[in-house]
């Protein structure tokens, strides 16, 4: 057990008995049946400073508990635990939280690297369109790009007729070479 948690254990006791008057052997009875280790003087020293009697005392003249006195869990006692149980949940939610953004960092890394692996592993291939898809996007309305568009497509059509001219007809004179020799 930690060096803070009597202190902790103290307030819990008192907390649930809020219904009840306690005495300190009540408390000190309860710690020793849940085996929580104490030092008495300390115990003492949070007993008298957290509780109090009907008189609103935590304590006798000798700075000693009453022994024969009843006491509750005083108003600072009880909010001392309050707020060490709302630290404790503000923990468990900030580690949660911490998972989820470290969880949404790793996919933003994981995104961005294949995203980077598809961009250049696109930029190394050669785009090819086919007719069906020239003829798909001559058929798209004409707008200014549209129309700048359908041009160089246009265009490119022209070359490759051409290229194909030029290469009949080269293919025609080595034939007509072969013939000759």
């Amino acid at each position: 057990m930690k060096k803070d948690d009597i202190y902790i254990e103290v307030l819990k006791f008192g907390r649930e008995n809020l219904h009840k008057a306690i005495t300190f052997k009540d408390l000190t009875g309860y710690l020793d049946k849940h085996k929580i280790n104490y030092n008495d003087f300390i115990t003492k020293h949070i007993f008298i400073s957290k509780f109090i009697n009907q008189k609103g005392q935590g304590r006798n003249i000798n700075n000693e508990p009453d022994k024969n006195g009843l006491f509750i869990l005083g108003n600072e006692g009880y909010f001392n635990l309050l707020e060490h149980e709302e630290l404790k949940s503000a923990n468990s939610s900030s580690r949660t939280a911490t998972y989820f953004a470290t969880a949404a960092l790793l996919v933003s890394i994981i995104a961005t690297s294949l995203s980077t692996y598809f961009f250049y592993r696109q930029q190394d291939s050669v785009t090819r369109l086919d007719e069906l898809q020239i003829k798909k996007i001559l058929s798209i309305k004409d707008t200014n790009t549209n129309t700048q568009l359908k041009d160089i497509i246009q265009k490119q059509i022209e070359i490759i007729d051409e290229l194909k001219k030029i290469v009949q007809s080269d293919e025609q004179a080595i034939n007509k070479n072969k013939q000759q020799n």
